[in-house]
């Protein structure tokens, strides 16, 4: 019975009518087969379902293997009919070429996309992040993106916090331009924290002024430094120095007071 099964499922499969296949097996099986297949016999909870899959079928699939393994499947009730074709249930996602899309998707030249004004993330589509948002890979959460003192922007909203956008560059208010004889203090809660400025972007950054020239390198020939530092000039040190970015947190009200000044002889504002 399986043997004549796959059979009559090749035959339907290389464009053989109904008609045709009954001949070719003959007899009451061949009547058998096709029940099974259920071409020609709805399915009693669909009562159209397997005519029209096997029409669907005939549609996406040229003759051959794949056009009988769809008939096949929809005679069991699964495969692409039940998947995205006539016999799917509501709210489905669209055929794309011999695939079905998720519902959330849509077919763009022959791929399953997602829709304009949405993004792939996590396997569903998203909506876009919004401007200074971006989209976290591991909970699909937008997040809120800034830039730190010598990064470019276009607005104060560009900048991180407590960063102004200055010469198209964020930069701690008022420390722009700051020397070793203008010491100008910067934090509220840190009095030893000072302005230096940032090169080549000219921006200023808030930093704590006794931080050790021992242990800040040289700025290369270019005003480069590695990553995690920005070069500063017109410092104490005599030289421009590479100022480790992070150490700005020292100069958030929030870490002030918990922040001891380093105890160098010779340091940033402090002339050595």
């Amino acid at each position: 019975m399986e043997h004549r099964f796959d059979e009559l499922a090749k035959l339907l499969a290389g464009g053989l009518t109904r008609r045709g296949a009954l001949r070719q097996i003959g007899g009451s099986l061949s009547g058998a087969l096709l029940a099974a297949l259920g071409v020609g016999k709805a399915r009693g909870d669909n009562p159209h379902g397997n005519d029209d899959c096997a029409h669907f079928c005939t549609s996406v699939f040229p003759p051959g293997p794949a056009r009988g393994k769809c008939i096949s499947d929809a005679a069991h009730g699964t495969g692409l009919c039940y998947q995205c074709g006539p016999a799917a249930p509501p709210g489905h996602g669209p055929l794309c070429g011999t695939i079905c899309c998720r519902a959330d998707q849509v077919c763009t030249n022959g791929v399953c996309a997602c829709p304009a004004g949405t993004e792939e993330c996590g396997g569903a589509c998203i909506v876009l992040c919004p401007a200074g948002t971006t989209r976290d890979p591991d909970t699909c959460n937008c997040v809120a993106t800034c830039h730190e003192a010598g990064d470019k922007c276009g607005r104060d909203s560009d900048c991180c916090a407590g960063l102004v956008c200055l010469n198209g560059f964020c930069s701690a208010p008022g420390c722009a331009g700051a020397s070793c004889a203008t010491f100008i203090p910067c934090s509220s809660g840190n009095p030893d924290c000072v302005c230096v400025t940032l090169q080549p972007s000219g921006a200023g950054l808030c930093v704590p002024g006794s931080t050790s020239c021992d242990i800040v390198g040289d700025c290369g020939p270019d005003f480069s430094c590695p990553a995690g530092s920005l070069c500063t000039v017109d410092t104490c040190c005599g030289r421009p120095v590479c100022v480790p970015v992070d150490l700005q947190q020292m100069c958030n009200s929030a870490a002030a007071s918990a922040f001891t000044p380093f105890q160098a002889s010779s340091g940033l504002t402090i002339a050595g």
